[in-house]
């Protein structure tokens, strides 16, 4: 994945160092020390908050106020998206009826701000969170109780928050379990013993131990577009080709798995090519945790057109209606009728006839484009808890514990998840 900072859009280096080695004819090597690289890259991650909660007696959420001033340093090449991400994930998976929020844009003698990973939400997690612990306190509830109290209900998605996300479309969370998810990870972390039996004996020895629980929602998918174009090959094998990129996401192994899903074929026989304009044309980029939800979206439309171009050929050459087709190993057959049956890249062979006549409207080759635009976000959800020992004289951090329940939706690869 992309992790640390990205999107500055233009790196000198990156067309220099090419060049030079295009003029030596040899291979050049950029090196650039942790100095170096402070001062020249990019940062995003100072803010200051001024918010307040109002809250019932019982904990219950009346409104949130936050005001904020967000340092943008000298120059700002990727707009509002990193204050505005921060302005909108500070709602959190809770239900929150009144919410003023205004900030303010700097610009500072530092580096250049553009999105670092987390790309501004992790400022609005912390202030709310930060804030339900306040009131939690001054109102004498459990940390626990006071965020169960105030879960958007499963019940109640889709869910508009009224307010204009960064793909400048109304933030809507479009599913979620957000307690189940909470009390998975107060149970993992063992919340209430610890709080109950071995916090007070920890502090009794003179420790300085503690307990941190955090919701968050995330947003992802965002548009405008991604496409993908799949090819059913002469050799039975299956070429993917997309416009978006990747970093090690392990697009390569989802997007095989999802179009071999589709036609029958083990995803081994997938070939997938991103991010190659010699290959595919059109494509937005990989960053905003999108890849699988408009990229997969795109590859899956794209080998769903294929296997309705395998299924209305097969149906003409075999002699049978479409819905008794199966497409297992690499062939479409009759179902029941194994020995009935086609290899895909012998009917690969047979979408492309050389010679003869063909039905007005017939597209040669089992071969189909397809584009994906989403026209809001999906969200994602989570819940991080940690146990950590700070030593009062040098302020340095242990970490005892660490617990992250995910909701991952449905997952495409466990091992990639793993």
């Amino acid at each position: 994945g992309g992790f640390g900072s990205k999107i500055m859009m233009f790196y000198p280096e990156e067309v220099v160092i090419p060049w030079i080695a295009m003029q030596l004819r040899r291979p050049v090597k950029w090196i650039e020390d942790r100095s170096e690289n402070f001062f020249a890259t990019t940062q995003e991650r100072l803010q200051l908050h001024d918010s307040e909660i109002a809250l019932s007696a019982d904990g219950t959420i009346l409104g949130v106020k936050d005001t904020f001033l967000h340092d943008t340093g000298a120059y700002d090449p990727y707009g509002l998206t990193v204050p505005i991400n921060s302005q909108c994930t500070l709602l959190g998976p809770y239900e929150v009826p009144n919410y003023y929020s205004e900030f303010t844009v700097a610009f500072t003698n530092k580096t250049i701000v553009t999105p670092v990973r987390g790309a501004g939400r992790q400022h609005g997690v912390f202030v709310m969170e930060r804030l339900l612990d306040v009131g939690a306190r001054e109102l004498g509830i459990d940390r626990v109780e006071i965020r169960r109290k105030n879960y958007i209900k499963s019940d109640s998605f889709p869910y508009e928050n009224q307010i204009i996300y960064q793909d400048s479309a109304p933030l809507y969370y479009d599913s979620g379990a957000y307690e189940a998810a909470f009390d998975k990870a107060v149970e993992m972390i063992d919340y209430h013993r610890f709080v109950n039996v071995y916090q007070p004996q920890l502090r009794a020895e003179g420790r300085h131990v503690g307990i941190g629980l955090v919701s968050y929602v995330e947003g992802t998918g965002i548009g405008p577009y991604e496409g993908a174009r799949v090819t059913v090959e002469s050799d039975g094998g299956v070429t993917l080709a997309t416009g978006v990129g990747t970093q090690g996401q392990g697009h390569f192994t989802s997007f095989a798995q999802i179009v071999a899903d589709q036609l029958g074929v083990d995803p081994s026989r997938v070939r997938v090519v991103t991010g190659d304009t010699r290959e595919f044309h059109w494509g937005t980029g990989t960053f905003a945790s999108r890849g699988a939800v408009v990229a997969g979206n795109a590859c899956h439309a794209a080998a769903m057109n294929v296997r309705a171009k395998i299924l209305k050929l097969a149906s003409q050459l075999l002699e049978a209606p479409e819905e008794d087709l199966v497409l297992e190993n690499g062939k479409v057959m009759v179902r029941g009728a194994p020995d009935r049956g086609i290899p895909l890249g012998q009917l690969a062979k047979r979408a492309n006839p050389l010679r003869g006549a063909v039905r007005p409207g017939t597209e040669p080759g089992l071969e189909a484009t397809s584009y994906f635009g989403p026209d809001k976000s999906s969200t994602a959800s989570g819940v991080h808890t940690m146990i950590v020992e700070v030593d009062p004289e040098t302020a340095m951090i242990d970490v005892k514990r660490y617990v992250v329940v995910h909701d991952c939706g449905k997952v495409i690869n466990p091992m990639i998840v793993e």
